[in-house]
């Protein structure tokens, strides 16, 4: 006799046993007889059509033989409502976020065309996945709020006096960072390279286009410079962490884009290359008291004005305009990183000698 041909319009949305009970009835055969043909019981044959049980491999291999439909056939339809089914799971567990979802500089994010511009909370959600490339937005809370957030695995020079760290906008931060660094290339790292190219970097200082030949001076080190516009609360100046075991990353934001801000962060984070391990993992909370950013402050400072030489220059007391430049002359670097210091050390106020300093573009 020849072989019946059976149903096989498969809807993806019902548990693949409702077409399993469909081709039984047109099979014409008893249930019990297709369970002793596929050798399993007739419960575990009925769990399966009540939808309480899947298609296995060996169960759709037999359904192969006995009801004459391919083994794909079967997989792919249990396949598929099981897609269907973590979709809706995705969906409530979207659904139940939205205050979570609203944590992130979303808006931001998709004016600067990372994300979609959708209003949809449930894409929203599934834009972020796919923006941190997380599965789920409890395991990404989880790694952006842990103590050794993997997100934030990196040491930051970053601004608290203005208000608390947002982890979220900071989070987001540094992952359009890591985006841009891809677009990227750069040698290996090499710290003795870069510690070499200090003077090189240093004299930059004084250019006006500067950042093209910066970029390409670090990428000789293996170090890939990003610059990125800082999104609210994330109050990071600068950041560096690794792309891979041999490619560092200096990111570079401009909460404040003044001159002198931008050559001390850049020096602060090279630091963190030449003077500390690759697995250098800040706690963002307690910044103020962490001995290693205290030791990178005074490297950059050092880098760029030698102390010997700033104790003579800051014991004059009194400070004009021809005394800084004649002074950031002698050093080789931008009159405004000489400006910022005396304000830092507060031995002239903020308010003068605005003119000397200038802002970095991106």
């Amino acid at each position: 006799m020849a072989n019946k041909s059976y149903r096989i319009s498969p809807n993806y949305a019902s548990h693949p046993g409702l077409t399993l009970q469909e081709n039984i009835e047109y099979s014409g055969l008893l249930k019990k007889d297709i369970a002793s043909k596929l050798g399993i019981t007739a419960k575990q044959l009925s769990r399966i059509i009540n939808g309480k049980a899947s298609i296995t491999p060996k169960v759709a291999l037999g359904l192969e033989k006995v009801l004459n439909l391919p083994y794909s056939f079967w997989m792919n339809l249990q396949n598929n409502y099981d897609k269907e089914q973590l979709i809706q799971n995705e969906e409530a567990d979207l659904e139940k976020k939205k205050e979570l979802i609203k944590k992130y500089p979303y808006q931001e994010l998709a004016q600067r065309g990372y994300v979609s511009g959708t209003e949809d909370w449930l894409e929203k959600g599934r834009e972020l996945l796919k923006f941190f490339h997380f599965a789920s937005l409890g395991a990404l809370q989880k790694a952006v709020e842990a103590d050794n957030h993997p997100i934030l695995d990196a040491s930051f020079r970053v601004y608290t006096r203005t208000g608390q760290i947002d982890k979220y906008s900071l989070a987001s931060w540094v992952e359009i960072g890591k985006i841009e660094s891809e677009k990227l290339e750069s040698e290996k790292f090499s710290k003795t390279k870069l510690r070499s190219m200090i003077p090189v970097i240093r004299k930059l200082t004084r250019e006006k286009n500067f950042l093209g030949t910066l970029q390409e001076v670090l990428s000789q080190c293996g170090v890939k410079l990003v610059l990125v516009h800082s999104l609210p609360k994330s109050q990071a100046a600068g950041v560096t962490y690794w792309a891979d075991s041999e490619t560092a990353v200096i990111q570079l934001g401009d909460r404040y884009n003044t001159i002198d801000v931008f050559w001390f962060t850049l020096f602060h984070e090279i630091s963190h290359l030449i003077l500390f391990t690759k697995h250098n993992i800040l706690d963002l909370d307690i910044y103020k008291d962490d001995k290693q950013e205290k030791q990178a402050n005074q490297w950059a400072a050092d880098a760029l004005i030698p102390d010997v030489d700033w104790k003579t220059f800051s014991e004059k007391n009194l400070f004009d305009e021809n005394d800084i430049l004649s002074f950031a002359k002698e050093q080789a670097i931008d009159p405004a990183i000489v400006v910022g210091r005396l304000q830092k050390e507060k031995l002239i106020p903020y308010t003068l000698f605005h003119e000397l300093k200038r802002n970095v573009s991106f």
